[in-house]
């Protein structure tokens, strides 16, 4: 369940570390790979080894990760990425072939290979299918599974800064329902089989349905599990003394985005008291106390 939260802390490091840090692209990514694997080792270590529950350490650890987000990005996006980071979500190869497909791809192969001709992907699979069995056959249960768990937290901040490049921008709530899309594919593709081609045939169909719902109009909410249409909201804010208004609204925008909302942000006495716009929204918030 962590593995959203993974993926937007390793998008927003890196990003913070190129625009904010000044450091090579290079570096920023390798060491937001390794905090997430470092973070993925965590959970399995807590999990086989201190006997945590999987379900109650990764959703642990998905909130422990969300605050050290807000906390180190204080709720607002990292803007000012170099072309060169850029490229790693939005660049073609050849003018025609995505470079995310390309990684896609590549990790696909990757997975297959691993999987199906390594002792540590047949071992992952034994374990899969019978545990016990598995450690009455010789095999180090706990250690594979805590390789497992490194191995996830590599993926997924990879794919974190792929979506970080993609959006242009280190945004705080990028991942945060990024897990219930994974474990969704997975069922829809069968990947208990021990495949990773089902679960490439899960994403698509995943994928062909949320296209497909927007292409019709009906923009779904995943987070709430389906509202057919987005409510509307707007923030009305300006400055005063002590505060930050930007920040404060950024703040209000996250949260009502989180609970659906389709929010923009208004600085005009003129727009905020026109009736008919007001008509037109579903919730006003007012972040202005100026006078």
């Amino acid at each position: 369940l962590s593995t959203g939260m993974i993926a937007t802390f390793a998008g927003c490091n890196s990003a913070a570390l190129v625009v904010n840090h000044g450091w090579g692209l290079v570096p920023a990514l390798l060491v937001a790979i390794l905090i997430g694997v470092v973070i993925g080792t965590i959970n399995g270590l807590l999990i086989t080894y201190l006997k945590v529950a999987p379900f109650i350490c990764t959703l642990g650890m998905q909130y422990a990760i969300n605050g050290l987000i807000l906390v180190t990005t204080r709720s607002v996006p990292i803007t000012g990425l170099p072309e060169s980071y850029l490229f790693l979500g939005r660049g073609y190869i050849g003018g025609w072939l995505p470079v995310p497909v390309v990684i896609m791809i590549l990790f696909i192969l990757a997975g297959h290979i691993l999987l199906k001709y390594t002792v540590f992907g047949r071992s992952i699979i034994a374990i899969g299918e019978n545990e016990n069995a598995s450690k009455l056959s010789g095999l180090n249960v706990n250690l594979v599974k805590v390789a497992m768990y490194s191995f996830s937290g590599f993926c997924v901040s990879c794919a974190g800064i792929v979506l970080t490049a993609r959006l242009s921008s280190g945004q705080p709530t990028s991942g945060a329902d990024l897990a219930l899309q994974a474990i969704a594919a997975v069922y829809i593709g069968g990947t208990f089989k021990g495949s990773v081609i089902n679960t490439l045939a899960g994403t698509l169909v995943w994928g062909f349905m949320n296209n497909a719902l927007n292409k019709t109009g009906r923009m779904i909410n995943k987070r709430k599990g389906g509202r057919s249409m987005k409510k509307k909201a707007f923030i009305f804010y300006g400055g005063w003394e002590g505060h930050e208004p930007e920040l404060e609204s950024a703040r209000f925008k996250r949260w009502l985005e989180e609970d659906g909302y389709e929010v923009e942000r208004v600085d005009s006495f003129e727009k905020a008291l026109d009736k008919e716009y007001m008509k037109s929204m579903d919730l006003i918030v007012p972040c202005w106390t100026q006078g």
